[in-house]
């Protein structure tokens, strides 16, 4: 055995101490195999060196229940006992008698007494190994006795494994953080003390035969010198061309050393161990159902194998190095290793919570599996879903897939992996779903699994493709499909065609049967409700889209079974009319009431109207976040629609947080949907740039994105719904603020129009507000009623819009001091301020600021602060004002010179500052 130098002079140190009358303690710590033992002995031979007394004690479990055993034989040596135990037999033969022990020493007495009596001229050192083994009351005696150590030439050495707890954890940590413990932690051997010992044994090696063989053994002596005797055996140099052989026969050599060590156990220990190697960690009653050993005989085999320190038992069965679990389970069997795993699933089966386990352990094993095993793995399949594992999903289904031949329980199975595939490979969810729609026989597995191809077709921007595949299921069916699913066909068809170039006729596709007369009652389902309500939106009837959205709220929970996000869409005129905490509120109850799985699109269209949500309510931070989380989910498609997609909320999100540069490259990457077959999208897409664009200054393209966005409404339904996509508003400021003026009033009044049709505030507050922009430039004032611009911030201010609130502040705010009332406008830009960075709107902040510098406001009261940079900006600014070159600050933060003369104009336009002689030191202090 090869010990550290920095363990023996701490050792030394100890016993130097101990001489010196200075009593200590010697814990010694680390898992089994790590050399605790042999370091209790190195200290036991070297207190003797020095003319210690010393006594030696090994505890073990057998005597754990037997109060007082351990310092019994501490205190009487076994050359006094009347009826020594076998443990004491032991350490009478494992070496020759232990020198300076008095055995006339007196016996009884507390703590105190003893080491009085111990007290002599002579150094004592008691060592006790394997301290959680000690039976309760000598534990107690032991800390008793270790508090009066000081002053007196006695030591105590103890040794621990590592996660322990012993009969009483409390006493156990006592000793360990006694200030006078010197602690020793025993950790695996280096490289460089494993090379040390082979150097000794095998003769100078090469450096790649060493790093196998810690790798093999994790640097565990116990296993390092097993490993160098099998080297011996087989007549191995420790050269590089026998790495191979190390890892061939490293683990084997490990496996079979271990399992002969166990062959002295009680019945049934080799099964345990070869169960556990299987199991990693586990609790005993699972242990021994694996095993296949009854209760009694596996609580002998743990308890064998935790006395050999081959695993531990608290909090929970599992080996004290996983080393012995790999090479336990390499050499396993094909056949030992399919039993085992097998065994493991069907125990675990029977326990709530542990369905994931036991997928986990049929995926290792191989061929035909039964009923009750391909239940497991579409549960375990479940789970994984929900924790957001699709890939571990998908490989609990495609092992079941297999065994499952029956037409309709076949096809459930691959459309639960067709959904599960679609977020991250939407081509290969489409292969499954083809194949679930071909294996399906009843009508009701073909409308459902049809519904869901469509829904992965879209998805792919194959619309037309998704039509025909509803479309085959309703012709040539025809009446065959009736009643509930029906509905849910004509429905699904419905809304697809929604989002194609050429829409079907939507009253007639929603009628069943076809010879319905248009005004008689149909079908009424969810699915159903929610395209009317959508359709109703699109023509501009509020009214009727909220009723036809809340009744299909309240039908949710009884609708047809079917894993479509597509009534979360049923959400969305909510949204639209600003019925903002109702939307919030179905968005919270109706996944779970309408049992829509959290996988597939579901969960992504959750999130995208959650983050549509905290947009239109103002918390620009969670609007980032959430849909940041809905486009990392999506990945790998290009959108989920129809009518709310995750990029397009990013990038009017960032816009309004003063982030143009992450807006125009989440545009960018999505510069494609400008010719998207969904017209939705793609009006989405030019709104959005075109709002981008205006901001950036850039007129003439902004305005050929919102026209062509306005083109695209008017010839599709969405013309009429201004709360979908509000193009009017921002083209008419565009056109304004771009001499336009004509075009620009003609803009604002269609948009006021359209609001009052529409008849919610959000979309009457931003109308008002272009038409007060057009009016005030143009000089033109209508001197009939309110100015638009205050009756723009009064309404949306009652409506609590705080972001279109803040904008508006800001409008009006910039009017009053164009107007030269410059009191009035400070009053206006400082609310407008307050409320933008509440919000988040860092956009409008900076330039509320802006204009209160230019107003007239102090700087110490226009809001200008470094609080209104960027963190890019902020290191620019810091550099800046420290005195760097742009040269100098380019090099220090590795960005172009360009990128810093950029950042710089913005600093300057966020600060109203001329220079960067004007950047305040104190604000990056």
């Amino acid at each position: 055995m090869l010990f550290r130098d920095d363990d023996m002079r701490r050792i030394r140190l100890f016993l130097s101490g101990v001489a010196r009358g200075q009593g200590r303690i010697l814990y010694v710590e680390g898992p089994p195999g790590s050399g605790k033992t042999s370091h209790l002995h190195a200290t036991e031979a070297m207190a003797r060196s020095l003319g210690f007394s010393t006594r030696f004690v090994r505890a073990n479990s057998h005597e754990r229940s037997a109060p007082g055993t351990v310092t019994r034989r501490l205190w009487d040596g076994p050359d006094t006992a009347t009826n020594p135990s076998p443990t004491d037999r032991a350490n009478s033969a494992s070496g020759p008698p232990r020198t300076g022990w008095d055995p006339s020493t007196p016996r009884g007495g507390g703590p105190g007494w003893r080491i009085h009596h111990m007290n002599g001229e002579t150094p004592t050192l008691l060592l006790v190994d394997d301290l959680p083994m000690v039976d309760i009351s000598s534990l107690r005696e032991l800390a008793a006795f270790s508090y009066r150590l000081h002053r007196h030439p006695v030591g105590l050495a103890v040794s621990a494994s590592t996660g322990e707890d012993g009969a009483d954890p409390a006493i156990l940590a006592t000793l360990s953080s006694d200030p006078s413990c010197h602690r020793l932690v025993m950790d695996g051997m280096t490289v460089g003390v494993v090379g040390e010992m082979l150097r000794t044994r095998l003769g100078a090696p090469d450096a790649p035969f060493v790093s196998a063989v810690h790798h093999v053994t994790g640097g565990i002596p116990m296993f390092v010198e097993q490993l160098v005797r099998a080297a011996e055996t087989l007549r191995w140099r420790p050269t590089a061309e026998f790495v191979d052989e190390v890892g061939r026969f490293g683990s084997l050599s490990i496996a079979s050393t271990l399992l002969n060590r166990v062959q002295t156990g009680p019945p049934g220990t080799e099964d345990m161990l070869r169960a556990l190697s299987v199991l990693r960690t586990c609790d005993p009653e699972l242990a021994a159902a694996t095993s296949g050993l009854d209760h009694n005989a596996a609580s002998d085999a743990l308890r064998s194998l935790q006395e050999r320190g081959i695993i531990r038992i608290r909090p929970c069965v599992a080996f004290a190095h996983q080393v012995v679990a790999t090479s336990i389970y390499q050499g396993l069997s094909a056949h030992q290793r399919q039993d085992l795993h097998t065994r493991a699933a069907a125990s675990l089966c029977d326990r709530a919570g542990s369905a994931r386990e036991a997928g986990l352990h049929l995926l290792r094993t191989s061929g035909p599996v039964s009923s009750w095993a391909l239940t497991a793995l579409r549960e375990a399949a479940h789970h994984a879903r929900g924790d957001g594992d699709l890939t571990g999903a998908s490989a609990f289904l495609e092992r079941a897939l297999p065994y499952t031949t029956d037409g309709d329980a076949r096809a459930d199975v691959l459309l639960e992996t067709g959904t599960t595939l679609l977020l991250a490979d939407p081509w290969a969810a489409l292969s499954r779903l083809r194949e679930a729609h071909a294996s399906a026989e009843s009508i009701e597995v073909r409308v459902r699994t049809a519904s869901t191809l469509a829904d992965a077709l879209a998805r792919t921007q194959c619309h037309d493709a998704a039509l025909r595949a509803l479309s085959e299921v309703d012709e040539p069916h025809g009446p065959s499909v009736t009643g509930p699913h029906a509905a849910l066909l004509r429905a699904r068809i419905a809304l697809h065609a929604l989002g194609t170039a050429d829409p079907v006729d939507i009253d007639a596709t929603m009628r069943w049967p076809p010879e319905t007369a248009p005004g008689d009652e149909a079908v009424e389902t969810p699915h159903a409700l929610v395209v009317l309500s959508l359709v109703a939106a699109m023509d501009g009837a509020v009214e009727d889209a909220l009723r036809q959205s809340r009744r299909a709220m309240e039908l949710a929970p009884g609708s047809v079974a079917d894993p479509s996000p597509h009534v979360l869409l049923g959400i969305l005129p909510l949204v639209w009319a600003d019925e903002l905490d109702e939307a919030a509120g179905q968005l919270v109850t109706l996944p779970e009431v309408a049992g829509l799985p959290r996988y597939g699109g579901a969960e992504v269209t959750i999130r995208e109207l959650r983050a549509l949500l905290h947009l239109r309510r103002g918390d620009i931070a969670e609007a980032v976040s959430s849909s940041e989380r809905a486009m990392g989910m999506s990945e790998g498609a290009r959108s989920r629609g129809p009518f709310v997609y995750s990029w397009a909320i990013l990038s009017e999100a960032a816009l309004e947080s003063d982030d143009l540069e992450r807006a125009e490259s989440v545009l960018a990457d999505h510069s494609a949907v400008a010719d998207s077959p969904d017209p939705w999208e793609a009006a989405t897409f030019h709104l959005r740039r075109g709002h981008l664009r205006h901001q950036a200054g850039e007129t003439e393209s902004a305005l050929t994105d919102l026209h062509r966005c306005g083109r695209l409404l008017a010839s599709h339904r969405g013309g009429r719904c201004p709360g979908f996509l509000d193009w009017k508003p921002i083209a008419a400021e565009a056109h304004a603020l771009h001499g336009h003026h004509g075009s620009a009033l003609d803009l604002a009044e269609d948009a006021l129009n359209d609001a009052h049709r529409w008849g919610t505030p959000r979309t009457l507050g931003t109308a008002l507000r272009a038409l007060g922009i057009a009016r005030l430039l143009m000089g033109v004032a209508d001197g009939t009623g309110e100015d638009p611009l205050e009756h723009a911030a009064r309404v949306l201010e009652e409506a609590n819009h705080r972001v279109e609130l803040a904008r508006s502040l800001l409008t009006l705010g910039w009017a009053r001091r164009r107007q030269n009332r410059k009191s009035r406008a400070r009053e206006h830009l400082r609310r407008a301020l307050a409320i933008a960075r509440a919000c988040g709107a860092r956009r409008i902040a900076v330039e509320a600021a802006s204009e209160l510098s230019a107003s007239g406001a102090r700087r110490n009261q226009s809001g200008l602060s470094g609080d209104l940079l960027t963190s890019s900006e902020r290191r620019v600014a810091r550099a800046a004002a420290a005195g760097m070159t742009n040269r100098a600050i380019s090099q220090q933060l590795f960005v172009t010179q360009r990128t810093v003369e950029l950042h710089l104009t913005s600093i300057y336009r966020k600060l109203g500052i001329s220079g960067r002689s004007q950047i305040p030191t104190h604000e990056w202090e």
